[in-house]
């Protein structure tokens, strides 16, 4: 993949600027880590619970 200039945090790197190849490579490891986040049972950091969000919008039960 591309390097990024020094002090360029890797995220903030031009997508533009990669080629088809590296765009896949970035593509494909991105579905990964989305696969590994979705099967963690990661603590909510915001106390909300998964089964409490509706369409990626929490939705908040007052009592």
């Amino acid at each position: 993949m591309v390097k990024a200039s020094i002090g360029q945090r890797w995220w903030e790197a031009p997508v533009e600027e990669l080629s088809v190849q590296e765009l896949e490579q970035l593509n494909a490891s991105l579905q990964e880590l989305k696969k590994r986040i979705n099967g963690c049972d990661l603590p909510s950091a915001s106390g909300v619970q998964a089964d409490q969000v509706k369409g990626g919008i929490p939705s908040h039960q007052h009592s």
